[in-house]
This record gives C-alpha cells, sequence and structure tokens, in this order.
C-alpha cells in the first residue's frame, strides 16, 4: 500500500486533478474558519444568556430575602441581612460573593477580609450599577487572580444590579 501511495505521489497531476485538489483544500479551510468563528459567536452567546438568567435568578431571590436598608449601613455596623447573603455564599455552585455599594465599594463579601475595600476602577462592576448584567468566564490561573481561585480551571463571573423597584 505504502509503494502505490509513494508512485501515486511521484505521478504527475493533471490540471483538472490540481485544481480539484485545490478546491478540497479551500473548502475544507473555509469549512474550519466558519466552524471557528461560529463557536466563537456560539460560545460568547451562551455565555451571555446563561449569564442573565444566573444574574435575574440572583437578583430576585436577592431582593427576596435582604432589606433594601442593606445598602444604608455605614461602613463600621454590619449591614442588616447580611447573615441571609449566606444562603448565596454558601452554594455549591458559588465561589466568591461579593456585594457593591453605589460607590463600588464591597459592602459584603463572604471573605470578610474583602468588605469596606475599594479595587479601583472595575469596568464589570460600573456596568452592574449602570443596570447592565455582565457575564464573562475567568481562567484564575491565567491571570492575577486571588490564591484562593487558582485552584479552578475557569469560573464564570456574573455581575449583575439589585433593583428594589421596578
Amino acid at each position: 500500500m505504502l509503494r502505490r501511495f509513494q508512485a501515486l505521489m511521484r505521478r504527475r497531476l493533471s490540471v483538472s486533478q490540481r485544481f480539484a485538489l485545490l478546491g478540497f483544500f479551500c473548502i475544507l479551510a473555509i469549512t474550519v474558519l466558519v466552524c471557528a468563528a461560529a463557536g466563537a459567536v456560539l460560545r460568547a452567546q451562551l455565555i451571555k444568556h446563561d449569564g442573565a438568567v444566573i444574574g435575574d435568578l440572583a437578583s430576585r431571590l436577592y431582593t427576596s430575602i435582604v432589606p433594601a436598608d442593606f445598602f444604608a449601613a455605614s461602613s463600621a455596623t454590619s449591614p442588616v441581612g447580611a447573615g441571609r447573603l449566606w444562603e448565596f455564599a454558601r452554594s455549591e455552585q458559588v465561589v466568591r460573593f461579593r456585594v457593591y455599594d453605589a460607590d463600588g465599594r464591597v459592602l459584603w463579601s463572604d471573605d470578610a477580609s474583602l468588605a469596606d475595600r475599594h479595587f479601583g476602577e472595575n469596568a464589570e462592576v460600573a456596568a452592574a450599577l449602570r443596570g447592565e448584567t455582565i457575564a464573562k468566564i475567568r481562567e484564575p490561573g491565567a491571570d492575577g487572580a486571588p490564591s484562593t481561585l487558582r485552584g479552578f480551571p475557569r469560573l464564570q463571573e456574573v455581575y449583575t444590579p439589585v433593583r428594589y423597584q421596578p
């Protein structure tokens, strides 16, 4: 079989055979590019949709168990309803849970060392404060993630606004 293949390779291809072979490789390349592009678009849309569903559910649950006064607490006192947030944070699907105030300061976190901190400009938090839900996939090992998150191959971050009034 190997000899037949080698003999075939030594033989010169006709113009129509070259054209057919070139056409095959062009179609193969176009198919691979279209599939890669469609896969990237589909992945982005699935992440966006999943984030919207998670954000909407979290916002509804949050507003049903945590009073609106939670956001009015001063930084020196524990916000009213803070204990109820552990219901979110203890879920096995939740790795890190933070609540930001309107200034972008961490009002509550399941990691007490993060509470009352401001991490500078955060585009995702700013978008959530404008009313948008942002979802993205993050690979903690690839960037400067906290050491507690590095054990995960990838995480989905969801930033969602909390509204108590329509």
